[in-house]
C-alpha cells in the first residue's frame, strides 16, 4: 500500500512537470507501469497507446520499454504468441541493442514459450542470456542475472531433467537476499523438484521455509502459490493438514481477486471432501470452481472440476446429473491434448451408465475407456523402449570408445616397441650381449601385455554371458506370468463374446478390465536382448498385424508350438494354421523354414 501512494505522488509530481512533448510521453508510459503492476492490464494498454500516439520517441530505452511492457500485457492476459512476435519484431529490426536489453527480452521469449510447451525454442533463448553473462563484456544486474538462472531452471524443470534444473537453481543462491521474496521462491522451486519426484517431506520442508518468508513480507500472491503447494504434498500425507493449507490458499487468493489460485484450491478442496463423502460440502466447493474456471476460460480446471462432480453424482447415484457433467467434460477433453483426462472421463461415463442399467451405453464407454487405457500403455512402452534404445546407444558408444582408446594405446605401444627393436638391432652391431638381454625383456613385456589384454577381453564376453543369461530368465518368468494371465483373460474374452448377443449384466461388465504390462515388460526385455529384431522385421514387413508380429516375437524366442499356445491361449492346431499364414505373408519359399528365416534376422 506504501508503494503504491508513493508511485501515485511520484506520477502526479511528474504530471504537473511536463513541458514537452517527450516528458509527456514519458509520463504516460510510467503510469502504464502503474496500472500493469497492479494487474490493471486494460488501463495499462490504453496509457501506453496513448503514450505511442505522441511523436515517435526514437530513444533505445524507451523504445525497449514499451516493447517490453507490450509484450508482458499480451503475456498477462495470455496473449503468449502474441507476446513472442512483439519481441521478434524489435529484436529483427534493432540488431544493434544492448546485451541488456537482448537478455532481458530472450527471457521473456523464454517464458512464452514455456507457457506454449515448446521446451526446446524456450532453453535456446534462456541461453542466449546465459551466453551473455558468461561473456562478462556488459554488466548484468543481480536480478537479472538470477533471472537467467530461473530461466534455466524452468526449462530444465519442464523436460523432467531434475538434476539439471537444481544445478542452475543453485547458481542463483549467490545472488538473493536472505528474507525477500526472491529467496522465498527459491527455496519454492526446490520443494517443487522434491513434490515431483515424490519425496513429499523434503518438499514439506522446503515449502514451509518460503511460507516463513512470504509471510513477514506481505507477498500475497506469491503466499497464495506456497499455501497451495504445501497443500499439495500434505494431500498425500496427511488430508487434514492439507485442508488447512489449502483453505489458507484460498482466502489469501480470494483477498488480491488471484482467481488460478483460488480455483484449484477450491477444487482440490473439493476433491478431499468427496473422498470423505462430505457430498454436500464437495459439491459445493465444486460448483465454485467450475464458475471461476468458466470466467478465466481455462479448460483443464473446467474438465478436472466437472470429472470431480461426474464422480460425485455417480456415488450418490444422480445418475443424470452425472451423465450431463461428464458430457460436458468429455466435450472439452476431446478438444484437448490430455489423454488422461479422456481415459477418466470414459470411464466415469461407462459406471454412470452401468449404474442407470443402460448397459449397452456402458458397453459403447467400456470400449473407449479400454481402448484410450491401451493408447496410454503403448505410450509408455514406446517411452520404456526408447529409453532402453538410449541406454544401448550409450553403452555402445563407451563401448566403442574404450575399444578405440585401447587401439590408439595399443599402436603407440606397437610403435614404441618397433623403435626399441630397431634401436636394439642397431646396437647388437655394438655390443650384441646387452642387445639380446634388452630385446628379451622387451619380448617378455610385449608377451604380457597380449596375456592382459586377453584376459581382460574374456571377463568382458563372460559378463555380457551372464547378462545374456539374466535377461533370457527374466523372459522365462515374464512368459509363464503370461500363460496364467492369458488363461483368465480367455475367460474375458469367452464372456465378452457372449455379451455381444445378450446385453452385459451389471457383475459381468464390471470385470471386463484388460492390463498388458505384462506383455509391455516381456516386449522390453526382447529389445535389449534382441535390439535389431523388431526394427529388421518391420522394415521387410510392414504390413503385419499385431497379432502376427507377437507371433514372430515367439518364434524368435525358439518356443514350441505348445508354449506358443499358452502364451496365446489358443489350440496347438491354431498355432500351426497360424505359422503357415504367416510363412505365406512374409512371401517365404515352400522349401524355407519360417523358424530359421525369423532367426537369421
Amino acid at each position: 500500500m506504501t508503494d503504491s501512494v508513493n508511485a501515485k505522488k511520484q506520477l502526479e509530481i511528474q504530471r504537473t512537470q511536463i513541458k514537452t512533448v517527450a516528458q509527456k510521453q514519458q509520463y504516460l508510459m510510467n503510469k502504464a507501469w502503474y496500472f500493469y503492476y497492479r494487474n490493471r492490464f486494460n488501463e495499462a494498454e490504453n496509457q501506453l497507446k496513448g503514450a505511442l500516439k505522441l511523436k515517435s520517441n526514437t530513444n533505445p530505452k524507451f523504445q525497449a520499454d514499451h516493447v517490453k511492457l507490450q509484450s508482458l500485457i499480451a503475456y498477462k492476459t495470455n496473449g503468449f504468441a502474441e507476446s513472442n512476435r512483439v519481441i521478434e519484431e524489435f529484436l529483427n529490426q534493432k540488431p544493434t541493442i544492448s546485451d541488456v536489453v537482448r537478455a532481458d527480452l530472450s527471457l521473456t521469449l523464454c517464458e512464452n514459450y514455456l507457457v506454449l510447451g515448446e521446451y526446446e525454442k524456450a532453453k535456446h533463448k534462456a541461453f542466449v542470456g546465459y551466453d551473455i553473462l558468461k561473456k562478462k563484456k556488459t554488466p548484468l544486474r543481480t536480478k537479472l542475472k538470477a533471472r537467467i538462472f530461473s530461466a534455466l531452471y524452468n526449462t530444465y524443470y519442464y523436460q523432467a531433467k531434475y538434476d539439471s534444473a537444481l544445478y542452475y537453481l543453485y547458481q542463483a543462491e549467490p545472488l538473493l537476499e536472505d528474507n525477500t521474496a526472491d529467496k522465498a521462491t527459491f527455496y519454492d522451486r526446490i520443494a517443487i523438484v522434491y513434490a515431483v519426484t515424490k519425496k513429499h517431506k523434503n518438499a514439506i520442508h522446503y515449502y514451509k521455509k518460503s511460507i516463513a518468508i512470504l509471510e513477514k513480507t506481505g507477498s500475497p500472491i506469491l503466499l497464495s502459490h506456497s499455501y497451495y503447494n504445501i497443500g499439495e504434498s500434505y494431500k498425500e500425507v496427511n488430508l487434514d493438514v492439507a485442508v488447512v493449507y489449502f483453505e489458507k490458499a484460498l482466502k489469501t487468493a480470494e483477498s488480491v481477486n488471484y482467481d488460478h489460485i483460488a480455483g484449484f484450491s477450491l477444487q482440490n478442496l473439493g476433491d478431499i471432501y468427496l473422498s470423505r463423502k462430505d457430498y454436500a460440502r464437495a459439491e459445493e466447493l465444486n460448483e465454485k470452481a467450475v464458475v471461476i474456471f468458466q470466467r478465466m476460460n481455462l479448460d483443464r480446471g473446467i474438465v478436472h472440476t466437472k470429472l470431480n462432480l461426474g464422480k460425485l453424482f455417480l456415488a450418490t447415484k444422480q445418475y443424470d446429473r452425472s451423465v450431463e457433467v461428464l458430457q460436458e467434460a468429455l466435450v472439452i477433453a476431446l478438444n484437448g491434448e490430455d489423454i488422461s483426462d479422456l481415459r477418466y472421463t470414459y470411464e466415469y461415463l461407462y459406471k454412470t451408465y452401468e449404474g442407470k442399467g443402460d448397459y449397452r451405453s456402458a458397453y459403447k464407454y467400456h470400449k473407449l475407456f479400454s481402448k484410450t487405457q491401451q493408447k496410454i500403455m503403448r505410450l509408455e512402452l514406446q517411452t520404456n523402449i526408447n529409453k532402453l534404445n538410449l541406454t544401448y546407444k550409450v553403452k555402445t558408444k563407451d563401448a566403442k570408445n574404450r575399444l578405440l582408446k585401447k587401439q590408439v594405446d595399443l599402436k603407440n605401444k606397437k610403435i614404441t616397441a618397433e623403435q626399441i627393436t630397431k634401436w636394439v638391432v642397431l646396437c647388437l652391431l655394438i655390443v650384441s650381449v646387452f642387445a639380446i638381454v634388452f630385446l628379451r625383456r622387451v619380448l617378455i613385456q610385449r608377451a604380457k601385455l597380449n596375456e592382459l589384454e586377453l584376459s581382460l577381453t574374456q571377463s568382458e564376453l563372460r559378463l555380457l554371458v551372464s547378462e545374456k543369461e539374466q535377461t533370457l530368465n527374466y523372459l522365462e518368468v515374464l512368459k509363464q506370468q503370461l500363460i496364467t494371465k492369458n488363461a483368465l483373460i480367455g475367460e474375458l474374452n469367452h464372456l465378452v463374446l457372449e455379451n455381444e448377443q445378450n446385453l452385459i449384466s451389471k457383475e459381468q461388465l464390471s470385470s471386463l478390465t484388460t492390463n498388458d504390462q505384462d506383455w509391455v515388460q516381456f516386449l522390453a526385455k526382447l529389445q535389449v536382448l534382441f535390439p535389431a529384431f523388431a526394427e529388421s522385421l518391420k522394415s521387410k514387413h510392414p504390413n503385419l498385424s499385431n497379432n502376427e508380429f507377437r507371433l514372430a516375437v515367439l518364434i524368435k524366442l525358439n518356443l514350441s508350438d505348445k508354449e506358443i499356445s499358452e502364451l496365446l491361449f489358443i489350440e496347438i492346431s491354431s498355432v500351426k494354421k497360424a505359422k503357415n499364414r504367416l510363412k505365406q505373408k512374409l512371401q517365404l519359399d515352400v522349401s524355407e523354414k519360417l523358424d530359421g528365416y525369423i532367426g537369421s534376422l
